[in-house]
Formats: C-alpha cells, sequence, structure tokens
C-alpha cells in the first residue's frame, strides 16, 4: 500500500479553514512536515468539531453518493468531519485536500448557503464544484 502525506501547511491551512487554533491537538508530522490523510481521522478541533473520515483518494475515481462517482480526479485526501459548535447544531462538512506536489497553495470554498444541506461535488450554476476545485489545485 502506498502512503501519501499531505503537507504541514495544508494540514494548517484545514485547521485555519475550520477556525481552530494552532493551540489544539493535532496529528504529529513525521520529520519533513508531512501528515498521512489517514491520520486526520478522530481528530477533535475546537467548536466541538470532529474529523470523522479521512480518505486517500488515488485511483482516479471517488464515489460521492450511492448513485454518482466523479472521475478523473487527481489524487487527494477527502476529509469528512462534523461540527457541533452548539446543542443544537450538527453541520456536516467536507475538504478535498489535493495531493501535495499538486497543491498550489490555496483555499477555495464552494457550496455555501446556510441550509444548502449537500455539499457541491460537482459543477452546479455559477458555483464551481469541488472536483473542478482540486483539479485545479485548490483544496
Amino acid at each position: 500500500m502506498t502512503r501519501r502525506y499531505i503537507g504541514a501547511s495544508v494540514g494548517a491551512m484545514l485547521l485555519a479553514t475550520l477556525g481552530v487554533s494552532a493551540q489544539s491537538a493535532r496529528p504529529q508530522a513525521p520529520p519533513g512536515g508531512m501528515v498521512e490523510c489517514t491520520a486526520l481521522v478522530g481528530l477533535a478541533l475546537d467548536g466541538g468539531t470532529t474529523i470523522t473520515a479521512a480518505t486517500l483518494v488515488s485511483n482516479g475515481s471517488v464515489t460521492v453518493s450511492p448513485t454518482s462517482t466523479v472521475a478523473g480526479m487527481p489524487a487527494f485526501c477527502r476529509v469528512q468531519g462534523v461540527s457541533r459548535p452548539s446543542a443544537d447544531s450538527h453541520i456536516v462538512f467536507e475538504v478535498w485536500l489535493p495531493d501535495r506536489p499538486n497543491w498550489n497553495g490555496r483555499f477555495l470554498s464552494t457550496g455555501e448557503g446556510g441550509f444548502a444541506g449537500t455539499p457541491n461535488f460537482t459543477r452546479n450554476g455559477l458555483d464551481g464544484g469541488m472536483d473542478e476545485i482540486v483539479r485545479r489545485g485548490y483544496a
């Protein structure tokens, strides 16, 4: 099994994106500043946020629902989590982190909209889908 790592800076971007302080507990990076994708699972962050899954997608396609698969994808780490900043909240999110050599060093969000209810996996209207964003090197 090939192990893929995300750069520490990508992990830091994930934490910053989630509004987490740098002091929060997180996986320790081995020498070279890299963190294995699957090491993010179970990570507990500020604001009641937990990483529930972190899967390396390296075969070129990702199944986003029981009836939908997105093909032609570069290698990336699919991070899924839930945030519960208050007793009556349950915010589910995904962050797709490009494999380190493919990351352009930037974050581009998509799919916001309050109670939108589902991530924007593929192009939908004027908003670029997560697939397009990762193909262009953005987290």
